[in-house]
């Protein structure tokens, strides 16, 4: 776990702008009550297609996709 705040983070962050990327976009909802383990609400991660870029996005515009849902009730913490 990171001795580090999170928002300390965010602040240090790398940012990069790209456009044009095909490839895999993956989103996980957090509801409040997982505040102790996560950052709640949304979260996105996408991977290119050709495996050579991937990030934590903060923004997105998709022009073309299939979309795909899943709901999971229950979370395991294992350490």
């Amino acid at each position: 776990m990171l001795d580090v705040p999170l928002s300390d983070v965010v602040e240090n962050q790398t940012l990069f702008n790209s456009s044009n990327i095909k490839g895999t976009l993956v989103g996980f909802y957090f509801p409040d009550y997982v505040r102790v383990i996560n950052v709640t609400k949304y979260r996105f991660h996408f991977i290119a297609d050709d495996l050579d870029f991937g990030v934590h996005l903060i923004g997105m515009r998709i022009t073309n996709g299939t979309v795909q849902t899943s709901k999971i009730n229950e979370i395991q913490i294992v350490q």
